[in-house]
């Protein structure tokens, strides 16, 4: 693979500059960047290191617990939108397989939902019922 630099010069309001740009020959692949690969990996390691400290530490916040994971939702389960009330009852039907299987790292999921009848004002009335007793 051949790769060759090129300067372009720029000109604005502020003046110019010059930018290099790497440019692939043709007939030839762009180069790869593993140190873009490396970073991404570097990210997922310390997003998982954290989050098993934080649930051996048992550390959670509102809703969550050792054996349960608490989650609240408003769906149009009636109204002029009811037909989305099959997104809504497909996600309880997720979370209820999930938990067949044992749920999340062994905790159950429970899903609140909702109906709204797509009413902006029945949403917030029910966004401040409490989910979490």
């Amino acid at each position: 693979m051949r790769t060759m630099i090129t300067k372009k010069k720029v000109e604005g309001a502020g003046g110019s500059c010059e930018l290099a740009r790497r440019c692939v020959l043709p007939g030839k692949e762009m180069p790869s960047m593993p140190g873009r690969q490396l970073v991404r990996g570097v990210v997922a390691l310390l997003a998982a290191l954290g989050a098993a400290s934080a649930a051996t530490a048992g550390n959670y916040d509102t809703g969550a617990t050792d054996t349960s994971i608490k989650l609240g939702q408003t769906m149009p389960y009636s109204g002029p939108a009811s037909a989305y009330s099959a997104i809504g009852r497909a996600e309880i039907a997720y979370f209820k397989m999930l938990n067949d299987k044992g749920g999340i790292n062994g905790r159950k999921v429970e899903l609140l939902s909702m109906d709204d009848g797509y009413s902006p004002s029945k949403t917030v009335e029910q966004v401040g019922t409490p989910v979490f007793p």
